[in-house]
């Protein structure tokens, strides 16, 4: 069996994360579009050598994590 590693950030330390990651106020989600900030996104992804974010909908979360996978 393979290991998997999960990493989580607490929401009273993601806009620490947030801002360690270089990333604006308000940064646009990497499937819809829609806005996303610190206090609102549900996934942070290296994708092509940028940091891409995903808002807080399912059906974006699921996509999120199929497109940021697949290299």
């Amino acid at each position: 069996m393979s290991k998997i590693t999960i990493h989580a950030v607490h929401e009273r330390e993601a806009k620490n994360f947030w801002k360690s990651l270089g990333l604006k106020d308000e940064e646009k989600c990497f499937i819809c579009g829609d806005n996303v900030t610190a206090e609102s996104f549900s996934a942070v992804a290296p994708y092509k050598g940028t940091v891409v974010v995903c808002c807080g909908k399912g059906a974006c979360f699921y996509e999120f994590g199929q497109k940021t996978r697949a290299k």
